[in-house]
């Protein structure tokens, strides 16, 4: 993503984005799967594919993206912005930010998946988002990008030592932007193990 974004100018494309991002990846080593990169109103597109829509100053870049790599995928999201970020795009992210910050100091072997659900879903809404919605806050991932367990209201499956989960929190206004937070995490006994951590909620690139 650091590749895409340097190419990130009032000039650049979502599809140029895309191309330097997977370049790297193979570069790296890895195969390109995933590569959804959307600008502005376009963001909120749940899987939007790149196109020739140039970026502006101020907009949203919503970054889900991934790989493979020796047979096993990743998965992950990113927001960043083409300068200052919107003021109200900043509150929401940090929302979505904490909602994954909770799951992750949650975790543990033998917590239901439905449990762990309406944990990060119940402080998304306290921290900013009350109408806040999801059908899942996240997915296993492994030789396969939607692996158990199923993060659902209605999952009956329970988390295990060693599972590889990905845990997000999407949210879209269509026709303005799309916000996400998505990390990959190990379960572990005493907790998670981060193999990816959002630091920043939103990454300004200089306009």
């Amino acid at each position: 993503m650091q590749e895409a974004l340097a190419v990130a100018q009032e000039v650049a494309t979502e599809a140029d984005l895309a191309r330097a991002f997977h370049v790297r990846t193979v570069e790296e080593g890895a195969l390109p799967v995933l590569g959804c990169i959307g600008f502005g109103e376009r963001s909120a597109l749940m899987n939007v594919q790149p196109s020739d829509r140039k970026l502006r100053a101020g907009e949203i870049i919503r970054f889900d993206v991934g790989g493979r790599f020796r047979h096993y995928r990743a998965d992950i999201a990113r927001i960043a912005t083409l300068g200052e970020p919107p003021p109200q795009a900043h509150r929401l992210q940090q929302a979505l930010l904490r909602g994954v910050q909770h799951a992750c100091d949650i975790i543990r072997p033998g917590m239901p998946a439905a449990q762990l659900f309406e944990a990060v879903v119940r402080v998304v809404q306290r921290e900013g988002i009350a109408h806040y919605e999801r059908d899942h806050v996240g997915h296993g991932i492994g030789l396969d990008g939607y692996d158990v367990p199923t993060l659902s209201a209605g999952s009956t499956d329970v988390l295990e030592e060693g599972m590889v989960l990905c845990v997000e929190t999407p949210y879209y206004e269509i026709g303005r932007w799309g916000l996400q937070v998505e990390d990959m995490v190990v379960v572990r006994q005493g907790g998670v193990e981060r193999l990816t951590e959002t630091h920043n909620a939103i990454t300004r690139v200089p306009s």
